[in-house]
C-alpha cells in the first residue's frame, strides 16, 4: 500500500487547514492507508496535549483526539 505523508504547518485553531489535514490522515488509515503526519512550524502545537476543548470555543474538533485516533489505528505522528 502506498505511505501518505500529510504536513501539518498551521496552528491548531484559527484556520480549517489543521482540522481538515488531520481529518483526511484519520480517513485515510481507516481505509487501510500507512499514514505519517508531520508537524512542522506553527503545527506543532496541534501536539501539544490539553488544550482547551475547541468545540465549546470554536466550534471545531479536538486535534488532540483526532492525532490519537490516528495513532491508535497505528498512524504515525511527529514532530
Amino acid at each position: 500500500m502506498a505511505d501518505i505523508v500529510l504536513e501539518i504547518s498551521r496552528p491548531p485553531f484559527g484556520h480549517e487547514n489543521t482540522f481538515a489535514g488531520l481529518y483526511v490522515g484519520l480517513v485515510m488509515v481507516t481505509k487501510g492507508k500507512e499514514v505519517t503526519v508531520v508537524l512542522r512550524g506553527d503545527g506543532v502545537y496541534t501536539g501539544l496535549a490539553g488544550q482547551e476543548n475547541p468545540m465549546e470555543n470554536i466550534h471545531l474538533p479536538d486535534t488532540e483526539q483526532q492525532m490519537q485516533d490516528i495513532i491508535d489505528l497505528d498512524g504515525r505522528v511527529v514532530a
